[in-house]
């Protein structure tokens, strides 16, 4: 055979590698989407209940066992021959440089051509000092609750809850753990030194999952934007080396290079059986607690509530139906004119003006206010209903751009914290923007409730 023939063949054989493992790390991205709650599980009628909604879950967890089964075909198994020895040449490449990565990471980076001789920043961990506003105070704090490194840190972004209980353990904003916990994810991957995941959480990229869901020019034109403008700019990695972090993060986020998507699926379905299991949840001591905090809510929310996580006893604004004067900019007089129109809480404003544009425009004649201002009203009555969600949030969340529940289901967790805590800096309307971790609940409530 010629050479270049010989040549052909083998990188076509490569071609079909890069493709099967592609393939591989959107099927895992499909089972960590799952194991996020299967936020693509949509209501199909209104009569779509919380239980079938779980059920549906339980049924997509169980047919994972198909992908998890196409992900280990011979075709899998020929790329991990074939790149076996240059995964042994990189560990030792890394040794001799004082480097050292698990074999999962050595065999995933060599699916995607980094050079263990000549890049820099291949290192998964670094010195908690790395981190840009983590004082050597909080460091040491860190220290003592064993998080001596980035590596711990970023551990704690599999924990939706983690960066709540560690602000309040280090008696600081929830945001600035988050960004920590962020920015220690970002700088696991090849290549990413501090100046560079700067940079990217600056553009809008919150974590690992975000980053692997953004387009790779889309990002790279944020990173541009925003180190033009930038009072002491950084060196701008190249579209090539953004769009292989958005490859790498993929497998990443999935735990595919970890080797947990079979047990991570397994593990959720035995979850969601259980919470399909009626003696999980003691309903009726959930409604004494709540009516002795003079809240009625239904079976099916306070189901809802307790398969999400939500604290009964510690959680403030857990109603779903308020006086309308809880609405920013409703005083006492608008307030009262609503009451003469039949409108007295926020779920009357919602079920009786909700797209009703006629209506909206009379009663605002009526008011003397703008229908765009009822409109807000409106909106803001919409996303006061969510569990922990006061006047004040639903403020900020309405005043960039959330205009109902529906909608804030539909809209990245990461991407909204973003533009909140970049409005309210400039135009305060919260003490604290809420949490990742809160906006992240919320939407994942908002899209069950439909």
């Amino acid at each position: 055979m010629k050479m270049g023939s010989l040549e052909s063949e083998w990188n076509s054989k490569l071609n079909r590698q890069s493709h099967d493992y592609d393939t591989q790390s959107d099927q895992a991205m499909q089972v960590a989407t799952l194991k996020r709650h299967a936020e693509h599980v949509e209501a199909q009628t209104p009569s779509y209940s919380y239980e079938e909604k779980l059920r549906e879950e339980l049924n997509l967890a169980q047919n994972i066992k198909n992908i998890d089964s196409d992900m280990h075909t011979p075709a899998t198994t020929s790329t991990k021959s074939t790149l076996a020895g240059m995964g042994a040449a990189g560990v030792a490449a890394l040794a001799a440089r004082g480097i050292s990565l698990g074999d999962d990471k050595v065999d995933l980076y060599t699916k995607h051509g980094i050079d263990f001789e000549k890049d820099t920043n291949l290192e998964d961990d670094y010195a908690l000092h790395t981190i840009e506003g983590l004082s050597s105070e909080d460091a040491q704090k860190l220290k003592h609750m064993g998080i001596t490194s980035t590596k711990g840190l970023a551990q704690l972004s599999e924990n939706t809850q983690a960066s709540e209980k560690l602000a309040k353990s280090l008696n600081i904003e929830t945001d600035k753990v988050d960004s920590w916990i962020g920015k220690s994810c970002l700088l696991t991957l090849p290549g990413v030194d501090k100046k560079t995941a700067d940079l990217m959480q600056n553009s809008g990229i919150a974590s690992l999952e975000h980053l692997a869901t953004t387009p790779p020019e889309t990002l790279h034109r944020k990173m541009e934007v925003f180190n033009k403008e930038a009072l002491i700019p950084v060196s701008l990695p190249d579209i090539k080396s953004v769009s292989l972090w958005s490859k790498i993060s993929k497998p990443l986020t999935a735990g595919l290079a970890l080797g947990t998507v079979a047990a991570s699926t397994s593990s959720y379905a035995d979850e969601l059986k259980a919470k399909l299991n009626p003696n999980n949840l003691d309903l009726n001591a959930v409604k004494q607690l709540l009516m002795n905090k003079g809240i009625s809510l239904s079976d099916e929310k306070i189901k809802l509530y307790a398969e999400h996580g939500v604290d009964f006893e510690n959680t403030n604004n857990l109603e779903d139906d308020y006086h309308v004067e809880s609405i920013e900019g409703i005083g006492p007089k608008y307030a009262q004119g609503l009451r003469e129109m039949g409108i007295r809480t926020t779920q009357d404003l919602v079920k009786k003006l909700h797209k009703n544009h006629d209506a909206i425009d009379q009663i605002a004649k009526t008011l003397k206010i703008q229908p765009d201002a009822l409109s807000s009203w409106i909106s803001m009555a919409d996303l006061i209903q969510l569990p922990g969600v006061d006047a004040q949030a639903a403020e900020l969340m309405q005043t960039v751009g959330i205009s109902t529940a529906k909608e804030l289901g539909i809209t990245n967790a990461n991407s909204l914290h973003g533009e909140m805590l970049s409005f309210n800096k400039k135009s305060p309307i919260v003490p604290e923007v809420p949490s990742i971790a809160s906006l992240s609940l919320w939407s994942k409530i908002a899209k069950l409730l439909g």
